[in-house]
């Protein structure tokens, strides 16, 4: 059975809208190596509730210092948002499976908080020289809940932005935007994502169509975190049920229902 370990805060800045982007730092006695796609378990010492940790997609971990952005929605998210430079949690992971490494071009759509882990999906590869064309197509209900953009410029993402409400970028869905502006020669290339599940739904449609692979991230409530709870469940194409915290979170959109 996985161990808790020890983290301290090094910063948790308020994004505003209820967005934060935590550092915290891993002690060097921890084996400690995520990929992307994979999550970690949190939870505050200082906290009465929630009593179960919450997971948090891996944004990135350079230096030993890992980096989670979240959005508050509810006691678990609250109880992090109060985390100030110094204090502990209880930081359980790297846990999942993460997605394949890119063996050509890769477009990346992202909804809302899944922009995390498609964010270091670009810069891990990137860093190693095994990423060169990365499309990442970023839809949010407002401008508001779009984030990041000077950095994944600055790493040389191409980014096209979607807005339910047109407050940024193209007034639609970061799913239409693929459609749009994904070309045909992009045939063989790979497509990831991650977000709400009827945009997981769309993207596999559309991959499927197109003949392309294509890896999608799942959210689900989780008690443990490594297998043993079973409320992570998710049903399969052929009917059986996975664990999103064992066989996934990343899956090949022909293998799940969203």
């Amino acid at each position: 059975m996985p161990e808790f370990f020890e983290g301290t805060i090094e910063s948790n800045y308020d994004w505003g809208n209820g967005y934060f982007l935590l550092e915290i730092v891993v002690p060097k006695s921890a084996q400690f190596d995520p990929v992307p796609g994979q999550f970690v378990m949190l939870l505050p010492k200082s906290a009465c509730e929630p009593f179960l940790p919450r997971p948090y997609s891996v944004m990135d971990f350079r230096k030993g210092v890992l980096t989670i952005f979240y959005k508050v929605f509810g006691k678990g998210t609250k109880a992090l948002s109060e985390l100030h430079e110094g204090d502990k949690l209880n930081l359980l992971g790297p846990l999942g499976n993460g997605f394949s490494p890119p063996e050509g071009k890769i477009a990346a759509v992202a909804g809302g908080i899944g922009i995390p882990p498609v964010f270091y999906y670009g810069s891990y590869y990137r860093s190693r020289g095994k990423l060169k064309d990365f499309s990442v197509f970023y839809g949010g209900k407002t401008g508001g809940d779009i984030f990041l953009l000077k950095e994944m410029s600055a790493l040389g993402f191409d980014i096209y932005i979607a807005t339910e409400d047109g407050s940024d970028g193209y007034k639609g869905l970061a799913t239409e935007l693929l459609e749009r502006h994904l070309p045909p020669e992009w045939s063989g290339a790979g497509i990831i994502a991650c977000g709400p599940s009827a945009m997981l739904k769309k993207v596999g449609e559309f991959s499927i169509g197109r003949k392309l692979k294509c890896e999608v991230s799942l959210e689900a409530f989780m008690g443990c975190g490594f297998g043993v709870c079973l409320g992570c469940a998710v049903e399969t194409a052929g009917g059986d049920y996975a664990r999103v915290c064992m066989e996934g979170p990343v899956f090949d959109c022909r293998e799940v229902v969203p």
